[in-house]
């Protein structure tokens, strides 16, 4: 519960950090439509296959799981996570590899700088999802410790030590390089 409170600040920071650029910095105009790089072509569309590619063995993992003769074991939970592990990280070099690609047609150090923002908001959200899978399974084989915090607890502020960050990179990027958020989750009751 110590935690709540500077993620808090961290995630208030970011979103006054984010409106004070908005406001300190002029709208970029529309340039002339110029050809696209080439270069983040190919560097696009080869992060984009490599993410395929780990997320189509992530998928394969997980279901080799399925003939483990107890998957809620130590071992078993851990391939279990490693394997989810392998399907976000894959997932997540897609959607990098798509924001290289998109930037192709685009110029400019505002442009750049919120790509990069981007980029390394999306690794923080993948590290937050592969940590809070890799803790949950914890749930499968409680700890024995009466003083261990309980797997919930533990793979949420996990997730959410790294999640939130992730996730005002990605909005303050997203803002700079006037792009769309590829990658959303939503939730409902």
């Amino acid at each position: 519960m110590a935690l709540v409170v500077p993620l808090a600040l961290i995630v208030l920071g970011s979103l006054l950090l984010d409106a004070a650029v908005r406001m300190l910095l002029p709208p970029e105009p529309d340039p002339i439509p110029s050809p696209a790089n080439p270069i983040f072509r190919v560097l696009g569309l080869a992060v984009m296959v490599l993410g395929l590619i780990n997320t189509i063995r992530g998928v394969g993992a997980v279901l080799a799981t399925m003939d483990l003769p107890d998957p809620y074991s130590v071992p078993g939970a851990r391939a279990i996570a490693d394997a989810a592990g392998a399907v976000v990280w894959g997932a997540m070099i897609l959607t990098i590899g798509a924001y290289i690609w998109r930037g192709a047609k685009r110029r400019g150090a505002r442009d750049r700088g919120g790509r990069l923002l981007i980029v390394a908001g999306y690794v923080l959200v993948a590290v937050a999802l592969s940590e809070a899978i890799d803790v949950g399974t914890g749930i499968w084989n409680p700890p024995t410790d009466p003083d261990a915090l309980d797997p919930d607890d533990e793979a949420l502020v996990t997730f959410l030590a790294w999640g939130a960050p992730g996730a005002a990179l990605v909005h303050i990027g997203a803002g700079l390089a006037n792009e769309k958020i590829l990658a959303k989750a939503t939730f409902s009751t």
